[in-house]
């Protein structure tokens, strides 16, 4: 079926499910006091990853590292003088790591400013799901994403000018894992996501939502071909 044809379709089916009204929800999940609370309220999900080695994607000149791993690398596209920094077009590179090479990954105040589509040489390439894409690859089985962002509902996610990429509670779930509402793999394979992320918790903490992902110990590392 033709790419253009399976998402007007996809359309049709959200507009028309007797779900799509628990989707369409402003906010379902709590709020935390804190990232430390959140990370300790899955504390029985993170001691089962081997944190060995954490990056933190849009570093700026610190890179955090909320896991304790024992190596922590950011990733940046300006250059700082810091060996743990690597100087890295985030939105245009691939991850300079091996495939199942990083225990960890995690994206503070970052994925907002991906953009979401891109025409270059007339050809259309979506900059999120190849963000998305590398992080799966890199991760080990049973690695750990957390993302950290403003989001929908509020104004925080759209004042400033470069926040291009504004997601909601239901990005990550409908479309970068397997859906749990819908009995069917991520929505995101329509756009060229290859993996399948379990969803372990989401939160907000103020404007700002929080989401915690982690790659399956088994199974392939590509979605079906077939959405």
């Amino acid at each position: 079926m033709h790419l253009r044809t399976r998402i007007l379709a996809l359309l049709r089916s959200q507009a028309s499910h007797p779900l799509r009204s628990r989707l369409s929800q402003f906010r379902r999940y709590r709020s935390v006091s804190s990232l430390n609370a959140f990370m300790s309220r899955n504390l029985p999900a993170i001691s089962e990853c081997h944190m060995q080695l954490s990056i933190d994607l849009g570093c700026n000149s610190a890179p955090t590292n909320p896991f304790n791993a024992h190596s922590c690398f950011g990733l940046d596209v300006s250059p700082f003088n810091d060996p743990n920094i690597i100087r890295c077009d985030i939105f245009g590179e691939a991850l300079p790591f091996a495939d199942r090479e990083v225990s960890c990954v995690t994206a503070f105040d970052f994925i907002e400013h991906i953009p979401r589509v891109v025409v270059e040489s007339g050809k259309t390439r979506f900059p999120f799901v190849d963000v998305m894409n590398e992080i799966y690859r890199v991760l080990a089985p049973g690695g750990l994403f957390l993302s950290y962002t403003p989001a929908f509902p509020f104004k925080e996610a759209f004042q400033d000018p470069t926040h291009v990429n504004i997601i909601t509670e239901d990005t990550f779930p409908f479309y970068f894992s397997s859906d749990r509402y819908f009995d069917s793999p991520g929505h995101g394979c329509l756009y060229g996501f290859r993996g399948s992320f379990v969803i372990l918790d989401q939160a907000w903490h103020e404007f700002r939502l929080l989401t915690l992902l982690k790659k399956p110990m088994l199974g392939p590392d590509r979605a079906p071909s077939q959405c």
